[in-house]
């Protein structure tokens, strides 16, 4: 019986190991990813591992990922890693100055002063917060 559910991730029968844990779709219903269970499990503790020095345990870590498959590893990782998991929806554009404020109060607040963004958003988030503070 699992009782958190990072323990679904961590605890699956050794017999399942290579069996497929999670499939995405594209948007015309095509797999673009799958996982097993082995690398669910391997990606999720790669993600808690890089993760670990950079925040503090019980941190809230925003999550603003737009792939699917990033956003499971990075909120399976977070927890893993001891975070409380804040999923927020992409800024779709980069002149959509509404979201990235949305984060930047976020921060402010002090309700979290970390995110875990795609690496090809990273410059750009990196870039409006310094200019905002």
């Amino acid at each position: 019986m699992k009782s958190t559910v990072a323990d679904l991730v961590l605890n699956y029968p050794e017999e399942k190991a290579e069996e497929t844990a999670l499939v995405f779709l594209d948007a015309y219903g095509k797999e673009k990813e799958q996982f097993t269970f082995k690398a669910l499990k391997d990606n999720c503790l790669n993600v808690a591992y890089n993760l670990t020095p950079e925040i503090v345990p019980r941190e809230i870590l925003l999550i603003i990922i737009e792939d699917e498959a990033n956003f499971v590893l990075g909120f399976f990782g977070s927890m893993l890693a001891g975070c409380i998991p804040a999923p927020l929806a992409p800024v779709r554009k980069s002149r959509n100055g509404h979201g990235y404020e949305r984060v930047l109060e976020i921060i402010k607040s002090g309700q979290s002063k970390s995110i875990l963004v795609d690496e090809i958003h990273k410059k750009r988030y990196l870039i409006y917060l310094k200019q905002k503070t």
